[in-house]
């Protein structure tokens, strides 16, 4: 059988001596059709090579499903019949690859977009978008029965170029103060705020949502944000203070750690600690503030000394040359709400850990904390203990709290489950609520639409419509709007006084540092 992907050879018998040349009949030639012949480069006659060569090629080629018959081979014109071999050969479909141009003869670099044979002429490449930019071509291969494959068929090159638009502005608390260190997302492509809380990110052309997030707020997203290539969108955010702004139970760490962000740790007191008898672990020993300790990974392992939740802990070591003076601070976090946290001692035989409570507004140095805890320190009990501290004293402030082992030579305090939340006062305070573009009715519409929008006091407002490649259709409100509910018509038309075409389209809202898109269809 010949598949067509094997290499065939074709050739012929000499067995004369003397006469017209080997490989030619007797003549005259047929000029032009049985006497070419390939010579120094280009294709000639026999005759044009020399009028001597009055001859023709005698080559016979077979080509067939099975070899020749044993007598051999036989001028086709005087063969009576063919043999008929009940292996039609037919179209089953086509096969389609995607190459970058200039790897047209590389099969090996092409990419096959078609999992299986399809039957039709027209496929779409759905990979298209994610692909790096730069030139393709397809090729196509015609598919017969028994896989056979026909040569390769190219289309023309096709330029992939990702157009590019930036999205930048500022993230900011629900006090207007900036925040540092927000991540601000779309897609695949990320920024991050500085210290002022400004980003900027290039992204691909199109409409976005873009979500601001941050460890101690609450995540906003803003949907439809529509960036043209070359120009700067501008979103701002404000991120209202999560209820939950910092929950740790301290599982999610490498066991035996002694850094572990976002934690900040001191060890003000410097010295080498004490250890178990019989017990080895990593940084047994070393001059630490606290350590990730799981009694379960220890050599051998520490028998029933489970965490308040899950199988982790902080804990603080004796320090050899004592008193303790270890601390465990919280990142930078809002302030005016409550602390909660679970403590225990781990043996009392040595006498009972000894704990203080500070909350800082500046720095994170001993010396800045101020002790809200209630005496000199407080003596941690055996049992696991929880402990519970308000924080509205420093509402609207950013501030660090601290955990700070001051035990005097005792053994080790375990620390579990520490949760700050926000106040509830603060869950309220959220301009960008009350001020919104809140939709448009009817969507779908034919031939207009009202859209709604409130603004908390009163401020220039700006409301525009965009088609979907970002250009600008029609401005509707550019104006002072009082504080209150507003609503404005659309009636399908540009700046022109247009009718625009049936579509998608995208109204925005601008006031001050707030801002939102909305998508609406205008179906003819």
């Amino acid at each position: 059988t010949i598949s067509g992907t094997e290499e065939l050879w074709f050739g012929y018998n000499c067995n004369v001596s003397s006469g017209y040349p080997a490989g030619c009949d007797a003549g005259p030639a047929t000029d032009g059709f049985g006497n070419m012949m390939y010579f120094n480069g280009v294709w000639d006659t026999l005759l044009g090579i020399a009028p001597s060569l009055n001859y023709n090629w005698n080559i016979q080629g077979y080509v067939g499903y099975s070899g020749p018959e044993a007598g051999g081979l036989m001028p086709l014109a005087t063969r009576s019949s063919f043999e008929q071999v009940n292996e039609e050969r037919a179209m089953e479909g086509y096969k389609v690859w995607r190459l970058l141009q200039g790897q047209e003869s590389n099969e090996a670099q092409w990419t096959s977009i078609t999992s299986a044979t399809i039957p039709n002429t027209a496929h779409q490449d759905t990979q298209w978008n994610t692909l790096p930019d730069g030139w393709y071509r397809w090729a196509v291969k015609a598919v017969y029965t028994g896989g056979a494959l026909s040569a390769s068929a190219f289309s023309n090159p096709l330029q992939r170029l990702t157009e590019i638009g930036t999205i930048s502005g500022f993230v900011r608390d629900e006090a207007n103060q900036p925040i540092n260190g927000a991540t601000i997302a779309t897609g695949d492509y990320s920024a991050t705020s500085n210290a002022q809380g400004a980003y900027s990110m290039a992204v691909p052309a199109g409409t976005h949502t873009v979500t601001a997030s941050h460890p101690n707020y609450s995540a906003v997203a803003q949907e439809g944000v529509i960036v043209v290539t070359d120009q700067i969108t501008t979103v701002n955010f404000n991120l209202p203070a999560s209820m939950v702004i910092l929950e740790d139970s301290f599982e999610s760490y490498a066991d035996f750690s002694l850094t572990f962000d976002p934690w900040i740790l001191n060890d003000a007191d410097g010295s080498t600690t004490y250890g178990f008898s019989g017990i080895s672990f990593p940084n047994s020993g070393s001059a630490m503030s606290y350590i990730i300790f799981n009694p379960n990974n220890t050599t051998p392992p520490l028998e029933d000394n489970p965490g308040h939740t899950g199988d982790k802990y902080a804990a603080s070591f004796a320090s050899m040359t004592p008193p303790n003076n270890d601390w465990l601070i919280t990142p930078q976090i809002p302030g005016g709400g409550e602390l909660r946290f679970w403590a225990r001692t781990y043996m009392p035989d040595y006498g009972l850990e000894r704990l203080k409570v500070g909350v800082s507004t500046t720095g994170t140095a001993p010396a800045d904390f101020t002790i809200i805890s209630e005496g000199t320190y407080m003596e941690v009990p055996v049992e696991w203990t929880e402990y519970v501290y308000d924080l509205t004293a420093y509402a609207d402030q950013q501030i660090h709290v601290a955990l700070n082992c001051v035990s005097n030579d005792a053994f080790i305090m375990f620390i579990d489950d520490v949760k700050i939340t926000g106040s509830d006062d603060n869950e309220d305070i959220v301009a960008v609520h009350k001020t919104t573009l809140k939709g448009n009715y009817p969507n779908p519409f034919n031939p207009e639409t009202t859209i709604s929008f409130s603004v908390m006091n009163e401020a220039p407002v700006s409301l525009d419509i965009y088609n979907v490649k970002g250009q600008l259709v029609r401005k509707l409100v550019n104006d002072v709007k009082a504080a209150g509910e507003h609503t404005v018509v659309w009636n399908g038309k540009d700046n022109n006084g247009r009718a625009v075409s049936s579509g998608v389209y995208y109204y925005k809202m601008t006031t001050g540092k707030y801002s939102s898109t909305k998508k609406m269809i205008l179906m003819k």
